[in-house]
């Protein structure tokens, strides 16, 4: 287990400023209404159609979940009025379920078994956390059954009744149906119907969780290889900036910067998409220190000389200077 809560804490789902509280108080007993596994609830939401209400809470920990769950969650109001659209997932990273996932030297096989059963789907939620980049407790997020992030509900000390918080869900419900309806023309259209579809899905869904719609992202040059739409180039540099982050995780620098390389010899971003794409790559062999000065001036040059109007271009020449001096003074 020590790798599941090590995953956690790399995660940030520990955040720094979240006091640790009643460790000793132990979970409120699970609600039968609300699932706990990740995967099963998923399965769920896509046999039944319905979206997802998730969840995340560290309960003997982060001081407000159990409160939420008595007083909101786990009441028939909520339930009820919730159920109708979405499965309910509770995800919980209590120190107390983390102690369950180990056991002693002297444990029976039985205790092994519920240990490794707890063990697995702590792994599993964890995963789903991290995935979401959850940064703290508790979070309450708006998920379609593909695993699209359609709305997040900040917590709200004054929101303290069910019947409250059923308003703040409903206001996601213009939302939620036009998510449904875009998602249903992305699978029925082909090629310039279905490219326009993901741009106002793309377009309706808050900046911070587009990056989930990436398997979508991906059929827009493939939809679209003659860019009849003007939007390939959009959608190839948010691939690029997909794909650095999985070479990126993997340490592999140079076919992170390359990605943006790629993106920039397809030809179809605009001079500012050409700008952003060398100067992303020059920052990260920079802070990375993965290549030499030439090759950060080369990529900081080339993205000036992409857009020299732009709004950006004063800034990026004062680094172009900035490097430069570096490099005489080495």
């Amino acid at each position: 287990m020590k790798i599941i809560r090590n995953q956690i804490l790399r995660s940030a789902l520990f955040a720094a400023a979240v006091c640790v509280v009643a460790v000793t108080a132990g979970c409120a007993e699970k609600h039968p209404d609300w699932l706990t596994d990740y995967e099963q609830a998923q399965d769920r939401a896509q046999k039944q159609h319905k979206n997802m209400f998730l969840f995340f809470s560290g309960e003997d920990w982060d001081g407000i979940s159990t409160q939420l769950r008595s007083s909101v969650f786990d009441t028939p109001e909520f339930i009820k009025a919730a159920q109708a659209d979405y499965v309910l997932v509770h995800l919980d990273f209590s120190e107390s379920l983390y102690n369950s996932a180990e056991t002693a030297e002297d444990a029976t096989e039985a205790e092994k078994k519920a240990a490794a059963q707890a063990a697995e789907t702590l792994q599993k939620n964890a995963d789903a956390a991290s995935a979401y980049s959850v940064q703290g407790m508790p979070t309450v997020l708006l998920v379609t059954p593909e695993g699209y992030v359609f709305g997040s509900i900040p917590y709200d000390e004054t929101v303290s009744t069910a019947a409250q918080y059923i308003q703040l869900l409903n206001a996601y419900t213009e939302t939620r149906e036009k998510t449904a309806t875009l998602l249903k023309q992305i699978k029925n259209k082909k090629s310039l119907d279905k490219v326009t579809a993901i741009d106002q899905l793309y377009e309706l869904l808050e900046p911070s969780y587009r990056y989930l719609l990436i398997d979508l992202i991906k059929e827009v040059p493939e939809s679209d290889p003659q860019n009849e739409s003007g939007l390939v180039g959009k959608y190839q540099i948010q691939i690029a900036y997909s794909n650095a982050m999985d070479a990126f995780a993997s340490g592999d620098v140079q076919g992170a910067v390359q990605g943006f390389v790629d993106a920039i010899s397809g030809g179809y971003l605009s001079a500012e998409q050409m700008q952003e794409a060398y100067y992303t790559a020059a920052y990260l062999l920079a802070v990375t220190q993965s290549g030499d000065n030439a090759q950060v001036l080369a990529y900081l040059n080339n993205a000036y000389d992409a857009a020299p109007e732009s709004e950006i271009a004063d800034s990026i020449k004062m680094t172009i200077e900035a490097v430069s001096a570096q490099g005489e003074q080495e």
